[in-house]
């Protein structure tokens, strides 16, 4: 009986450091470029994922001395509002670190779905794809040597360029 209890608190213990594992995987903050980081977000988010991300997002942003993190939501189907307000309360200590929060890969029934619902999203800076928002930055570090970023205010008008 002793073995037997054993085994299963070891087995216990792994499933738990291998879940540990599974959480720390699914919202990585990846250096793209200097200064820039991109969080890949997948899949759905429960209240624990959410403290993750917002974990993943700050340590990253302050280890990395990051610039701009980019949150890319092409894997989420379904953005609902507590989702929504997470990320928002992530960019907003993001932004107290001094980095900017661009949000890319905004399917249209999402896009669709935030506007009905009135969300803001101004926080972010919005950009069809992670493409579009690294063509910005290297076109723009190109121009200045550095990943230069304009103002938060800054606005993209319908061709992709800052108005």
């Amino acid at each position: 009986m002793a073995e037997r209890t054993a085994s299963l608190q070891q087995t216990i213990e792994e499933l738990r450091k291998s879940q540990e594992t599974v959480r720390a995987l699914s919202a990585p903050a990846l250096p793209v470029l200097p200064g820039v980081l991109v969080l890949p977000l997948i899949g759905a988010f429960d209240r624990r994922r959410v403290e993750d991300l917002n974990t993943v997002a700050l340590h990253a942003v302050d280890q990395r001395r990051a610039k701009v993190v980019i949150f890319d939501v092409t894997g989420i189907a379904l953005l609902d509002t507590s989702t929504t307000q997470a990320l928002l309360q992530t960019a907003a200590a993001v932004r107290l670190l001094g980095a900017e929060s661009w949000l890319v890969g905004l399917r249209a029934e999402v896009a669709q779905t935030i506007v009905t619902l009135g969300v803001d999203l101004r926080a972010f800076r919005a950009f069809a794809s992670l493409e579009d928002a690294l063509g910005v930055l290297v076109r723009n570090s190109d121009q200045r040597s550095a990943p230069a970023i304009h103002g938060a205010g800054a606005a993209l008008n319908g061709n992709g360029r800052y108005n």
